[in-house]
Parts: C-alpha cells; structure tokens; sequence
C-alpha cells in the first residue's frame, strides 16, 4: 500500500529533524560513557554515514512528495496542448 502524502512528509519531517547533522553533539553526549558509544568509537564511519543517509532519504521523503504521488498512481501531468492556426489566406 503506497504512503499518502501526508504520511510522507509526517515521516520526512521527523525523519530530518531526528537526523540532522546539528543534533550529533547532543547525541553524542546523551550516548558517551556506555557500551553503545564505546561501540561507536571502534566504527566510527558508520557514525557518521548513516545519520547522513538517514538524513538523505528523510529530506527526499519530504520534498518529493508530488513526484512519488504521480509515479505511483501513473498519472501525468502532460503540457497543454499546441494547437497551431491554419495558414493565412493568400
């Protein structure tokens, strides 16, 4: 069952806010001095790839809404139609 709009962006936006670069400090203090960071010390690439992964997809969740709804329903927005006049009388 394809997400609504709505339900996309709900989950874009909080998505994005949990993952966004500018909340690593915190996190990294509510986490430092247990298993868990000492785990994320020894692998720290994945410390940082997969906020920013996490962060990719919640924006793409956001901001391409409209996109994701045509693709899924198969409905396009075609231009409008050029009708083109008839030659001038000589």
């Amino acid at each position: 069952m394809p997400m609504t709009r709505s339900t996309r962006r709900t989950l874009g936006g909080i998505g994005a806010v949990l993952t966004c670069p500018c909340h690593a400090v915190p996190l990294v203090l509510l986490i430092g001095g247990t298993a868990g960071s000492a785990w994320l010390g020894r692998h720290l690439p994945l410390l940082v790839a997969a906020p920013v992964a996490g962060f990719g997809v919640s924006l793409w969740l956001l901001f391409t809404s409209a996109v994701a709804d045509d693709a899924a329903t198969c409905n396009t927005r075609s231009p409008a139609p050029i009708h083109s006049r008839p030659p001038a009388p000589a």
